[in-house]
C-alpha cells in the first residue's frame, strides 16, 4: 500500500501566506482609504477627509501614518485633545514618525505649553535634522519664549534647507523686525512675497515693518492688499487700523478694530487698540469698557499697548 505524503508542514505554510496575502489586501485598502482622506483633506472636505481615513484605521489599525492624519484634522476641527491622543497612536505604532513629533509639538505651542512642544519638535529635529517643517516650528516656539536668537538660528537653518520655502522668509522677517532689523526683516517678507505672491501674512507683516520705517502710505497699501486676500484674516484689520490711527483717520480705525473683534472675540490687543483710539476721541466710557475686555482676555496685554493711559481708565473705576 503506497504511503499518504504528510501534511502538517503544509498547513501553517498555507496558512502563513494567506495570513500574509490579508495583511497586504487591508493594507492597499488602507492606503487607498488613506489618499482620499489626504485629497478630500486639501480640498478643504474635512468630513469626508475624516470618513476616508476612519475607514483606513478600521481596515488596518496598525496604518501610523492615517492616525497622524487624522490628528491633523481633528487639530483643523478645533479638537485639541483629540489631536493629540490620534498622533500618540501614531507614535505607538511608529516611534520614530517626525510628521507625528512635529504636529504633536504644534498643537502644544496652540495651546500654550510652550515647554512640552518644545521636547516633541526637539526629538523630530535630533532624528530628521533635514526636517525643514520641525525647524520652522521649533523657532515659532523660541520666538514665543523670547529666545530670539535661538529663533533666529532655526528660520536660518529651515532657510538654508529650503530656500524657496515662502513661510521660512515670512517667519525669519518676523524675527529680525523684533530684533530691530527693520532692512533685514524688510528684505525677508518681500523675499517671501516673491516666492508667493497670494501670501496674505506677508503683506500685512511687510506693513508693519513698512510703518516701522515711516512709510506709512505704503503700509497702508500692503495691509489693505492683504485683506483683499484673506479678508477673514483678522490682524491685518488691527494692523491697517494703527496705520489709519496714525494719520488721524480715527473713526475708519474704530471700524477697523470692531472688525478685527468681529472676527476674532478673544483679541485682546485689539480690545486694547480699540480702547486706546476711544480715549482719543474722549469716548471715555466706551474705551474703558475695551480696556477691561482686554484685561479680562488677557491681563497682561494692557503692558503691551502703546498708551499706557489705558490702564489708569480700568484703575479709576
Amino acid at each position: 500500500m503506497a504511503k499518504r505524503k504528510s501534511t502538517s508542514n503544509s498547513k501553517p505554510k498555507n496558512r502563513k501566506k494567506q495570513n500574509q496575502a490579508v495583511a497586504t489586501a487591508e493594507a492597499e485598502q488602507s492606503s487607498d482609504y488613506r489618499q482620499k482622506g489626504i485629497h478630500f483633506f486639501k480640498e478643504g472636505k474635512l468630513s469626508l477627509a475624516e470618513q476616508c481615513l476612519r475607514r483606513a484605521v478600521a481596515v488596518a489599525p496598525q496604518d501610523a501614518r492615517s492616525w497622524n492624519a487624522l490628528g491633523v484634522i481633528a487639530g483643523q476641527k478645533g479638537s485639541t485633545d483629540e489631536a493629540i491622543q490620534h498622533y500618540h497612536r501614531c507614535l505607538e505604532l511608529d516611534d520614530a514618525n517626525t510628521e507625528a513629533m512635529n504636529n504633536l509639538g504644534v498643537i502644544f505651542r496652540e495651546i500654550g505649553e510652550l515647554a512640552e512642544a518644545e521636547r516633541w519638535i526637539q526629538k523630530a529635529v535630533q532624528l530628521r535634522p533635514e526636517f525643514t517643517a520641525a525647524h520652522i516650528s521649533m523657532g515659532n516656539v523660541q520666538q514665543e519664549q523670547g529666545e530670539l536668537g535661538q529663533a533666529l538660528s532655526s528660520f536660518r537653518r529651515a532657510r538654508d534647507l529650503s530656500p524657496s520655502h515662502a513661510i521660512v522668509h515670512n517667519n525669519l522677517g518676523l524675527v529680525l523686525r523684533r530684533l530691530g532689523d527693520f532692512a533685514g526683516a524688510e528684505e525677508s517678507f518681500r523675499t517671501a512675497l516673491k516666492l508667493n505672491a497670494t501670501f496674505p501674512q506677508a503683506y500685512t507683516n511687510l506693513g508693519n515693518v513698512l510703518r516701522d520705517t515711516g512709510r506709512t502710505s505704503e503700509a497702508m497699501e500692503a495691509h489693505k492688499r492683504a485683506i483683499e486676500l484673506s479678508p477673514n484674516l483678522s490682524v491685518s484689520y488691527t494692523n491697517l487700523g494703527i496705520v489709519l490711527s496714525d494719520l488721524g483717520h480715527l473713526d475708519e480705525a474704530v471700524r477697523l478694530h470692531c472688525k478685527t473683534l468681529e472676527l476674532n472675540p478673544k483679541d485682546h490687543l485689539a480690545a486694547c487698540r480699540l480702547g486706546v483710539v476711544l480715549h482719543r476721541q474722549k469716548q471715555l466710557p466706551l474705551a474703558k469698557a475695551q480696556f477691561q475686555r482686554a484685561l479680562d482676555t488677557n491681563a497682561r496685554s494692557l503692558e503691551r499697548c502703546d498708551d499706557r493711559i489705558g490702564r489708569c481708565v480700568v484703575d479709576r473705576g
